[in-house]
């Protein structure tokens, strides 16, 4: 489900680890469009955020609900982005409410963006440092004129994955366990 750096994950842990960035990626491709990138804020010149050399364009949005846990259910973050002019009502009606689609947040320090992103360079700049999580849009919850709401699940829930009814013993084979002949 995410993929993350070895080093990232002792850096982030340090005290003096500085700002996350989310960065987040709608694919569009399977369905006859493109990648859609977007970022809620703006770098240090007030541009597009630059990433691995690709621009992820300032876009209002919200995103609530991501952690990461090894019991129970899965997270079902949810995702609001403006309709800023009916944009999203456009994509939604041209790409059955984004069912389907993947959404991929990029977590990344700020301290290791492009160069591109500040006035004075960046010298830590590193495409390496990040955490890859990706979703699936399960549902569009809502749809207004200010903003449309997404519920999001992790590709895990989304793939009819059926836990075998056998039971699994350690150690044990299941034709021995069973009576140990085997008839062809």
């Amino acid at each position: 489900m995410r993929d993350i750096p070895a080093e990232l994950i002792i850096e982030s842990v340090d005290a003096g680890v500085g700002a996350f960035i989310d960065l987040f990626e709608a694919d569009l491709q399977p369905y006859g469009g493109d990648v859609v990138r977007f970022h809620s804020g703006a770098n240090g010149f007030y541009t597009d955020v630059i990433w691995k050399g690709r621009a992820y364009p300032a876009y209002p949005i919200a995103v609530e609900g991501f952690e990461m846990k090894n019991e129970g259910t899965y997270a079902r973050p949810t995702m609001a982005v403006a309709n800023v002019s009916g944009l999203i009502t456009g994509i939604n009606s041209d790409f059955d409410d984004m069912l389907g689609v993947v959404i991929t947040r990029r977590q990344v320090p700020v301290k290791h963006l492009d160069a591109v992103n500040f006035p004075n360079g960046n010298p830590d700049a590193d495409p390496t440092k990040e955490a890859v999580s990706r979703y699936i849009v399960e549902e569009m919850t809502e749809e207004t004129f200010e903003q449309v709401t997404y519920s999001l699940a992790t590709p895990v829930d989304c793939d009819n994955a059926i836990i075998p009814a056998r039971t699994i013993l350690a150690d044990v084979c299941q034709w021995v366990y069973r009576g140990g002949r085997l008839s062809l």
